[in-house]
């Protein structure tokens, strides 16, 4: 089927080829005009001709009035002049959240038309009637959240000032619409209304034809527009649409179509470029995978096998993203058949590191303070920057060492005189320099920016994309702050950061290359007036597809249906009429969703555009073969053979497994953990232990669960230490407790830990939830003794353990074990014990069936159990290293202390078949490990990959 633009070419040529530089033709975008050009030269050939004026209407609007946009920045600053001549004293701070929102509904009073005065005065009135008379809860609730945000109005006299607010809105509309024109300035919309007021002073006459082509929904100016061209100028409009969403009047996509259909569908004029794709066969697949990254890994999949069975045709083919974000994953999916990429979307700044360089700047000069006459710096900001690319670039290994430093020593807040210390070089140190006001901000910013870009320059490597964003950089820096100068004003560093954060997240990059040739990488509204025959959409979620409700105005819905200005209802059609176009002419749909239910505001709902054409098309569309594909595992990349990591261990790999793991090797021996996460996962201890990726680290701000168990541990081993070797009395245990010894010593174990501020806060309620748990255990233990501390927090427990045929190869076991004690009852010998302190949820096996082997094989084979198998691997260990095997292995359940001691084997001695079966299993586990034959794979229990910080690498959990 012939695409739209190529259709408009055909329908103009014959009457227009020899005279186009007399017309003139108006598109929704810029890039459906780059499209009808390359249409009207292949269809062309080799004629010369002299091209016709090509224009978006956003663009065409400008060129006719003569008038130029300025920046949001420069509007921002010029309304709140005019609101200030009003005799408001609010800051340009207090001012700008509500001004935007003001701005915008000035553009769309203007751009439909409405009486302004009219407006502005039922605002008023109903603003009036709202404040007056009774609102429910949730009414009441959304008014008095808008009133918060009005500059800051304090709740005594938010009624006056609310109500004033809205009654000198019309003075600052006119004024600010009279200051623009002044100086030759305007809003768009302003453009539209004043090209209407006096259509025939502002057109000019550089053109005889005029064509509009492409359009759906047009504002009122707009429509006033065409009517004034199609009335005055030798106009013509080209409309597409389809007979599904034409002749359907509850479709939502034609609520705009129908109505200029009926209006001008015998105008000669309006010349209607209708399909049927009711009548075409089309391929339809749906397809919903739990991942937002697992689109982009679907879609390459799908375009590579599009490749290898030929019907591939990449100028013929789009990939378009309903998020901005799946940009990067899109070009790292695309397979290696794709020769030409043309991305329309541009690389936005925001998905760069220099966008968290400057975020991460800015603040720390938010969340600065000043302590002991040092400027102080709030840890994550400071870690945030020296982790950035385009810092520690300078001396990369000054900061890693400085990163690691407050991460050790728990800074929460890092102070300049560190940073002096560990850091040398002036440039980086150059970003911890105290600025006064926002325009030393900015210089600092620009001297950093410049400092890099000499850098590059000065490198041995091209750094084309980083110098093109540093110079966009300065650039947009420099011009907001002549911006801000010359409007005189002082923001505070927030109101600052608002600003450049709205230039920063306009910013793109854009590719090089030509437009017009290979696979399309395109944004959902830059497909207007464009087809293909191939078409991949992804994020068709509800929340994406449409986009949500939220309308950021002040203007009541009521008012805004009154007064004919457009909702949320109009909005849905819009972006309706567009979804559906891309289908009429395309042969294969792809719509893939992100069905994981984890996925925040998204929640794994599918568009209603889905539901409506599972629900219509059968009927509608018979000739649609229609496909809903549910994926519910992770695709394969491009060139990856099966989805499942299988790690086959070749002689690298053994020869790897065999210098790290053995005993030859000193620096490593297996301690508990490590066994019990290549039982949970061997694909998780290949990371952890043999490819050595570490989980990263942090300052911890709160008294967490890991920290609180060590500080528990080093307070009772503090405790205990005195009387080591000693028999515990309850009375010594009532004299410790007595003497209030506990807090001394918790607050040893704190400053260790590097918690020195836990006097106030979560972290002084923790503090005490230690030291009522170490009392409870030295209650408990009254109720035990005599006993006597034979060792506390040993690591000296390191043996070897051997496996294997004739048991010839040996690793290294060790552990530290929180206590080893003996019970002292009755005169009897003494019981040996092995206790362990678990912060976390315990649970032990309770099988009452069976041996010691089938119980011991509870601890092997499940993996919840893990708190059982480390009291029972310390137990081994001492009875390897002492030849006296613990009779109970017991551990101290922190979160039901009240419960008591928990022991193995319900509180039965160990046995020598408990130990038997514990060193047989063991074997298994290492003769597994080292056997060449047997690959690394990943867990099928795909509870054991929620919380695995390898997750993201494996794409499971």
């Amino acid at each position: 089927m012939q695409n739209f633009i190529d259709q408009l070419v055909k329908s103009i040529l014959p009457n227009t080829a020899t005279g186009l530089k007399d017309h003139c033709f108006v598109f929704p975008t810029k890039r459906a005009g780059l499209f009808f050009k390359r249409s009207l030269m292949a269809q062309l050939g080799e004629k010369a001709y002299w091209g016709p004026q090509i224009y978006s209407i956003a663009e065409f609007v400008q060129h006719i009035s003569g008038k130029s946009v300025p920046d949001p920045i420069t509007l921002s600053f010029e309304l709140f002049q005019v609101y200030r001549e009003t005799g408001e004293t609010s800051s340009f701070d207090a001012f700008y959240p509500w001004g935007q929102m003001l701005l915008r509904d000035f553009d769309e009073v203007d751009r439909y038309l409405v009486d302004a005065r009219n407006l502005f005065q039922h605002i008023t009135d109903f603003k009036e009637i709202e404040e007056r008379f009774a609102l429910e809860e949730e009414q009441l609730s959304a008014l008095k959240n808008f009133w918060g945000a009005v500059n800051g109005a304090r709740k005594t006299d938010t009624r006056e000032h609310f109500l004033r607010i809205w009654q000198v809105l019309f003075e600052v509309y006119s004024k600010f619409r009279a200051r623009l024109w002044s100086q030759g300035l305007a809003y768009e919309g302003m453009i539209y209304r004043h090209l209407l007021e006096n259509p025939k002073q502002y057109v000019s006459a550089d053109f005889k034809t005029l064509i509009f082509a492409g359009f759906n929904a047009l504002s009122k100016s707009e429509e006033m527009l065409f009517d004034f061209f199609l009335k005055e100028y030798d106009t013509q409009v080209y409309w597409d649409a389809d007979r599904y969403y034409l002749d359907q009047k509850v479709q939502e996509a034609g609520l705009f179509v129908r109505q200029y259909y009926k209006k001008w569908k015998d105008d000669k004029q309006h010349h209607w470029i209708i399909t049927d794709m009711a009548k075409d066969a089309k391929q339809l697949k749906i397809m919903g995978i739990p991942s937002r990254t697992g689109q982009c890994r679907l879609t390459g999949q799908l375009l590579e096998e599009m490749i290898a069975t030929g019907t591939y045709e990449e100028e013929e083919t789009a990939v378009i993203l309903g998020e901005e974000s799946l940009l990067f994953p899109m070009l790292h999916s695309l397979p290696g058949g794709v020769e030409t990429i043309n991305v329309t979307m541009g690389f936005p700044l925001r998905e760069s590191p220099m966008f968290n360089l400057v975020s991460h700047l800015i603040s720390l000069h938010q969340n600065r303070r000043r302590k002991e006459k040092q400027d102080q710096y709030y840890h994550r900001t400071v870690l945030g920057l020296l982790n950035n690319p385009y810092v520690n670039l300078f001396d990369w290994k000054a900061c890693r060492a400085a990163r690691d430093k407050i991460i050790a020593e728990n800074l929460i807040y890092v102070d300049r005189a560190f940073l002096e210390a560990e850091v040398k070089e002036k440039t980086i140190l150059s970003l911890f320099e105290s600025t006064k006001n926002h325009h030393e901000l900015t210089d600092q910013i620009i001297r950093y920016l410049s400092s890099l870009f000499n850098h590059y320059k000065e490198s041995s490597r091209e750094r084309p994309v980083e110098c093109e964003f540093i110079f966009q950089l300065v650039k947009n820096l420099r011009r907001m702050q002549d911006i801000i100068k010359k409007y005189g004003s002082s923001l505070t560093i927030d109101t600052y950061w608002n600003l450049l954060r709205e230039v920063l997240l306009s910013l793109k990059l854009p590719f090089s290359g030509e437009p017009l040739r290979g696979l399309q990488l395109m944004g959902f509204l830059e497909t207007r007036s464009l087809d293909f025959k191939n078409v991949f959409i992804l994020s068709v979620n509800e929340g994406i597809m449409p986009r949500g409700n939220k309308q950021n105005s002040y203007i009541p819905f009521s008012l805004r249906k009154a007064f004919g200005l457009p909702t949320h209802t109009e909005r849905d059609s819009i972006f309706a009429y567009h979804f559906y176009r891309l289908m009429q002419r395309a042969e294969n749909v792809f719509l893939i969703y992100d069905s994981a239910e984890s996925s925040g505001s998204i929640g794994g709902e599918s568009s209603r555009y889905i539901k409506q054409m599972l629900e219509e098309m059968p009927g509608f569309c018979p000739n649609f073969d229609i496909e809903q594909i549910p994926v519910s595992i992770p695709v394969k990349s491009s060139g990856e053979e099966d989805v499942s990591i299988t790690i086959e261990k070749d002689k690298a790999l053994m020869a790897q497994i065999h210098s790290k793991l053995l005993r030859n090797d000193d620096t490593y021996s297996f301690s508990p953990s490590a066994i019990l996460t290549y039982l949970s996962c061997p694909l998780k201890f290949y990371f952890k232990y043999l490819v050595r990726l570490s989980e990263r680290d942090e300052v911890e701000e709160e008294l967490g669960a890991r920290t609180l168990g060590t500080v528990l541990h080093r307070t009772i081993e503090l405790i205990y230490q005195d009387v080591q070797d000693q028999v515990v009395t309850g009375e010594r245990i009532d004299e410790i407790r007595k003497n209030k010894v506990v807090p001394v010593h918790l607050e040893r174990a704190l400053q260790e830990s590097y918690f020195k501020d836990t006097e106030t806060g979560k972290n002084h309620l923790m503090k005490k939830i230690v030291e009522r748990l170490v009392d409870k255990i030295l209650e408990i233990d009254r109720k035990e003794a005599p006993f006597q501390i034979k060792g506390l927090e040993e690591e000296k427990y390191t043996v070897p353990f051997s496996f294997g045929k004739d048991k010839q190869m040996e690793v290294r076991l060790k552990g530290s074990i929180d206590r080893l004690d003996e019970i002292h009852s009755n005169g009897d010998i003494p019981t040996l014990r092995v206790m362990d302190y678990k912060t976390g949820a315990i649970e032990l096996s309770k099988r009452k069936k069976g041996g010691p082997v089938e119980y011991i094989g509870d601890y092997f084979d499940k993996p919840k159990l893990k708190s059982g198998f480390q009291a029972m691997f310390y137990a081994y260990m001492v009875k390897q290293a002492t030849k006296r095997a613990p009779a109970k292995a017991g551990i101290y359940p922190l979160k039901k202390i009240n419960q008591g001691v928990q022991y193995l084997n319900q509180g039965n001695d160990l046995t020598d078949l408990h130990y038997e079966a514990f060193e047989q299993r063991l074997q298994g586990v290492f003769e597994e490990l080292f056997d060449p034959l047997l690959p690394i794979v990943q867990t099928e229990d795909l509870k054991q990959c929620q919380y695995c910080p390898y997750r993201d690498i494996c794409q499971r959990g």
